[in-house]
């Protein structure tokens, strides 16, 4: 006898969005279907109640359950929760417990991907927010170069001000068209050779702003082109015990010193 049942009503079903066929490129085919169980899952945790105290519905999904789901071991089974959680994708959310309990999982609904902003299109705009404040257009070519070297190295959390780290954003809230401007006429008038621009002018920058050594009375240029000091040779050895050159030194004279003083001792 051939069953007539409908196929949808003899089987279980998970629910594949129609977005992964168009959208998510960079997500392994893997992660999608682990993230079309995480959807199922998000069903029984509304019948259960499984809520925070916010009223947010999550879902508990060990690494155990991915390996047996999905076939694979622990490695793969953590790359693929590392995919979907990846700040650029933001499929899942995870909370951490401790006390060996299984963290808890959040499900966002599907977005298309173009109104997803990635983490390095955040940055740009970021860093474009920043020339504004600056204005960036001003400066000459030479000073544009440096600018943007410092920028990049503020894109990271922390920057190494002398021995110690200090937040970027500090210096990036205090950061204007003036503290550069300071910034690069100090550069022009240091004394000593720079051998790291970016990070010679970054503790410079950071002193203005927190007034530790210069403040923002210090006279101002108008920014040009002009290249950076260059740094000069470096002098000659000088010798730790005085402060003759070791090649100016007459050693001539100094053996007939010797032997004056040995004279010396011994008419004594």
């Amino acid at each position: 006898m051939i069953n007539t049942t409908p196929i949808y009503e003899s089987n279980s079903f998970c629910m594949f969005p129609k977005e992964f066929f168009t959208e998510y490129k960079t997500l392994s085919t893997d992660a999608k279907v682990l993230y079309t169980f995480m959807l199922d899952r998000h069903q029984l945790s509304i019948q259960n109640n499984w809520k925070d105290k916010d009223g947010n519905t999550y879902i508990i999904f060990t690494i155990n359950s991915i390996k047996e789901i999905m076939g694979c071991g622990k490695t793969k089974a953590i790359q693929l929760l590392n995919q979907l959680r990846d700040p650029a994708i933001g499929l899942i959310k995870t909370v951490r417990r401790g006390l060996n309990k299984p963290n808890l999982i959040y499900d966002k609904n599907i977005i298309p991907t173009k109104n997803i902003i990635s983490s390095n299109e955040i940055k740009e705009d970021k860093t474009n927010e920043i020339k504004e404040k600056i204005k960036f257009d001003e400066f000459g070519q030479a000073h544009q170069d440096i600018i943007n070297d410092i920028l990049k190295a503020l894109k990271s959390k922390k920057v190494k001000i002398s021995k110690n780290f200090v937040k970027s954003k500090q210096i990036i809230d205090g950061l204007t068209q003036e503290v550069l401007t300071a910034a690069f006429s100090q550069m022009a008038n240091a004394n000593s050779d720079i051998r790291n621009v970016t990070s010679y002018l970054l503790t410079v920058i950071y002193n203005i702003i927190t007034g530790t050594k210069t403040s923002h009375t210090t006279t101002l240029v108008t920014p040009v082109s002009a290249p950076v000091k260059v740094p000069t040779a470096s002098k000659p050895k000088q010798n730790r015990f005085c402060n003759y050159e070791q090649r100016d030194w007459d050693f001539s004279k100094i053996r007939e010193l010797e032997r004056l003083h040995i004279k010396e001792q011994l008419k004594r």
